[in-house]
């Protein structure tokens, strides 16, 4: 039976949280790191209005609705329900009233006390919550129990579990009107003079709320006020770097920089040409025209052409966030942590959408998912699928991408996930120029001080990368100012050249591989490359057609007896072979 998605039959996730309340289904497991936005989601909910709503923590023990806020020192509408076993006991005896549909419980980060005996006293009680309408609501960030990670095993079969994610552009909108709102009002209401600007278009409201997409209310309220006090306005761009400081606490994602434009990146025509045709795929004139923003796409190729430093100029040219993701630290220790991580991952970049996911060298996390079975128990293959899944799907307003330097070791059904492999070659002699104009400029050089060497710079440099050209550089500059040179110039920049042992002398029989792979498998990322690749394939071509008129010439002026004599060595031979 195929799966149901929870995203296409229910609204929100307080639709299928009140759906299963009504059913009265006994244990629900709402995942979020917004505990007070979903009990005010469901505290407002008109179809559970007439279903009495209790509240427990460790802290505070059970209390009722209108005691929620209390302080976490107070000793509980319910004495003596702080510990988890006690307070199971008092929610099996609690009696429902005539008037009152059912009973609803949110248990407030029950994981901390979540050991087998606790998963045991739910397993015993559960039928009496079915046929007493009443509803325990495990709120939680994460899946955990004591001892482990997901749902304890005791309770697979008994519990629910619904994600409550990170609130979407029209929630964000409103609650930072709300803001601006009340900051209007309480500066009126003191008679104070207004020195912030409070008012935005609709239009601005927009871009504000898509730059703090992937936060939590807490953590958008807190921005909106650094943002106000600094700026005395909302600025998207601050409001982005608010979000920065606030991913950073994730360990398996990186907030990436994107103030890398396409023209530091030398070459690579084709590729850059490519990325700007999809620069305005996430807004709506491209939706409304039909387009569909890219699932992803890989850079593969020969290390140090500069795959990573394009995807850094994607997120500048797009516009939009960069986020990476360390693939090696999703595998946790706990069984179900890893496959839990990486969908954490995948929901807060989903969050921050339109965003770009970047996996760099993805053949080194991803290459050993099948062998996983025999060596990890199958962890990595399900966190695999995982990514497979989410992709196969749709990130909706994500694209994933990926560099990789051996593509051959990727999985081919992770490679048909991304709209192009695009392969990037060594550089061209007018890339490399290029690409030294680049690196001498940043570090305050003119490429037209090496014009009358230019030959035997880039002579020098045949089949260099750019890493391997921005390592000649600094090293020119270091002899110089070593030697007491006012300034390098270009012997200083040959001998470094000459010192330097280019990666396509080192693996030159790994690189034909490569190149050899490309010709049938990817797109070229530069049109110099692929000139040259297409008039290797002729040369090939030709040579072959030659060779074969040639064998056909020499069948056509044998004479019967020397074919019939021909076929009868060639007959003796597989005899001989037989025989052997």
């Amino acid at each position: 039976m195929p799966e149901i998605h929870a995203s296409k039959v229910y609204a929100t996730a307080i639709d299928q949280v009140t759906a299963l309340i009504k059913a009265r289904v006994p244990i629900i497991w709402v995942v979020t790191y917004e505990e007070n936005r979903f009990i005010e989601d469901l505290a407002t909910s008109d179809k559970v209005k007439n279903r009495k709503t209790w509240y427990w923590s460790a802290t505070s023990g059970i209390i009722n609705n209108d005691e929620r806020k209390i302080a976490a020192n107070c000793s509980g509408q319910m004495e003596n329900t702080q510990l988890a076993m006690k307070a199971l006991d008092k929610i099996h005896d609690i009696k429902r009233q005539g008037n009152e549909g059912g009973l609803v419980f949110v248990m407030r980060d029950f994981h901390i006390g979540l050991q087998d005996q606790i998963a045991r006293k739910l397993r015993d009680i559960y039928e009496t919550l079915a046929d007493n309408r009443k509803t325990i609501i495990i709120v939680t960030p994460f899946l955990a129990y004591v001892g482990g990670s997901g749902i304890h095993p005791l309770l697979e079969k008994q519990v629910v579990v619904v994600d409550f994610n990170l609130p979407v552009q029209a929630q964000i909108e409103k609650r930072v009107k709300h803001i601006l709102d009340t900051a209007k009002n309480d500066i009126e209401a003191s008679g104070q003079k207004l020195t912030v600007k409070l008012e935005y278009t609709d239009e601005e409201h927009q871009l504000i709320a898509g730059a703090l997409r992937g936060l939590t209310f807490n953590e958008i309220e807190n921005a909106v006020a650094t943002s106000l006090a600094h700026l005395k306005l909302l600025d998207p761009e601050v409001l982005i770097q608010e979000k920065k400081q606030i991913i950073r606490k994730n360990q398996l994602l990186e907030f990436i920089d994107t103030e890398v434009g396409q023209d530091e990146v030398g070459g690579l025509d084709l590729v850059k040409e490519y990325l700007v045709r999809y620069q305005r795929a996430f807004s709506k004139e491209a939706k409304d025209f039909g387009i569909e923003p890219l699932r992803g796409i890989i850079l593969t190729g020969i290390p140090g052409v500069g795959k990573s430093l394009l995807c850094k100029t994607i997120g500048h040219l797009w516009k939009v966030p960069l986020l990476r993701l360390d693939i090696g630290k999703v595998m946790g220790k706990l069984v179900g942590q890893s496959e839990e991580q990486m969908r954490a991952a995948l929901n807060t970049a989903s969050s921050c959408a339109p965003c770009l996911l970047w996996c760099d060298e993805i053949e080194k996390s991803l290459s050993g998912s099948k062998s996983s079975n025999s060596s990890d128990g199958g962890t990595f293959a399900r966190v695999f699928g995982t990514l497979l899944t989410a992709m196969q799907e749709g990130l909706e307003g994500v694209t994933v991408v990926a560099t990789s330097n051996d593509i051959s070791s990727l999985p081919p059904e992770l490679i048909r996930r991304f709209n192009e492999v695009f392969f990037v070659d060594l550089p061209s002699q007018e890339e490399r120029w290029e690409i030294f104009g680049i690196h001498l400029a940043k570090r305050k050089r003119n490429i037209k001080n090496f014009e009358t060497a230019k030959k035997q710079i880039l002579e020098a440099s045949e089949g260099y990368t750019g890493a391997e050209i921005e390592k000649a550089i600094k090293d020119a500059i270091a002899t110089a100012f070593y030697a007491g040179e006012k300034d390098i110039n270009a012997c200083h920049l040959l001998a470094a050249l000459q010192d330097t042992k280019p990666i396509c002398k080192v693996y030159s029989e790994k690189i034909l591989e490569m190149q050899k792979w490309a010709q049938d498998h990817a797109r070229y990322a530069s049109s110099f490359s692929k000139k040259k690749m297409q008039n290797i394939k002729d040369k090939t071509t030709i040579k072959d057609l030659e060779l074969d008129k040639l064998s056909g010439d020499l069948d056509k002026i044998k004479t019967p007896g020397e074919k019939v004599s021909d076929a009868v060595a060639e007959g003796n031979d597989r005899f001989k072979g037989l025989a052997d």
